[in-house]
């Protein structure tokens, strides 16, 4: 549900609950492997992920998608007992925009400081940006002088 498009939500929400019902069964009875690649083609066919998303092959939206199940479980863990390390964030200026704020408040997972910068453009913007990959660099440096 995370995944889905905003702007085809209604589309979702009106699924008629037979249809909903019959794909969690299915779901049910595969292996994590094919629950996914099943859930993710049954949502490409319905035009209900991101154009970003619905472009990319099965395997690396598998990935993605279990990268984002383990930072929620993560986020979950650390709600109770916060780490204690530093956390650098960097939010893209499409992700400000989008939510007003970052998504998540780091303060509340780690007794650490939080560093949070803002990146020009959107989620991929920031991947190729040499500003972002010089910070993270200069991060790791600093994190690998100081001593706890």
């Amino acid at each position: 549900m995370a995944y889905i498009r905003r702007d085809r939500r209604e589309a979702f929400d009106a699924i008629a609950e037979s249809e909903r019902e019959a794909l969690k069964q299915n779901l049910q009875r595969l292996d994590d492997g094919q629950r996914m690649e099943t859930a993710i083609q049954w949502a490409k066919d319905r035009d209900f992920l991101s154009p970003e998303e619905a472009d990319a092959s099965i395997g690396s939206l598998k990935l993605g998608y279990a990268l984002a199940r383990e930072a929620a479980r993560f986020l979950s863990q650390t709600n109770r007992r916060p780490i204690h390390a530093p956390v650098h964030v960097w939010w893209t200026t499409a992700t400000m925009a989008k939510r007003g704020e970052g998504p998540v408040d780091w303060s509340e997972h780690t007794t650490g400081r939080v560093t949070v910068e803002t990146l020009l453009g959107d989620h991929m913007d920031a991947v190729y940006s040499i500003h972002a990959h010089q910070r993270i660099g200069e991060a790791l440096a600093l994190a690998g002088t100081v001593r706890h």
